[in-house]
């Protein structure tokens, strides 16, 4: 009976990587929950350190997370596949991109901020799209 029960936990475990592995490989497809509105000003694009580049039409995707995370680098991959702007906020190294990810309320990484909204978890569609409907870097800045 036992050795039945370890196959299945086996057996379960197994479909669950798979479905992880699938998920991963059609491009993004997981899930971003809404964490919380987060407004940033041109002060808090300075204290990341964004390129100036990167803010000449509209405010890029923020992912803040870490250099060790691989859901971080799947998603900065991905966005760069997309053609979405993005810049890796370094949660452990900058006190700014520490500061905005306590405030989203997330307990993991990473955490999307983009048009305005924090998302934990990241789905690459559901981002691009939000990226894409959002205003240009004037409307999306308030001082």
């Amino acid at each position: 009976m036992k050795i039945f029960q370890f196959k299945n936990i086996l057996l379960g475990a197994a479909l669950s990587l798979v479905a992880l592995i699938v998920v991963g490989v059609r491009g993004g497809g997981g899930v971003a929950d809404q964490l919380a509105d987060i407004r940033l000003v041109q002060g808090d694009y300075q204290a990341l350190e964004i390129p100036e580049r990167l803010l000449r039409n509209k405010a890029p995707v923020i992912i803040l997370g870490a250099p060790w995370c691989p859901a971080c680098r799947f998603a900065a991959r991905d966005l760069g596949r997309r053609g979405v702007p993005y810049f890796d906020a370094n949660i452990e190294e900058n006190l700014k991109a520490a500061d905005l990810y306590r405030i989203s309320g997330s307990q993991g990484i990473p955490v999307i901020l983009v048009a305005g909204k924090a998302y934990s978890g990241y789905s690459g569609e559901k981002i691009e799209q939000e990226w894409r409907s959002s205003g240009d870097i004037k409307e999306s800045v308030v001082d």
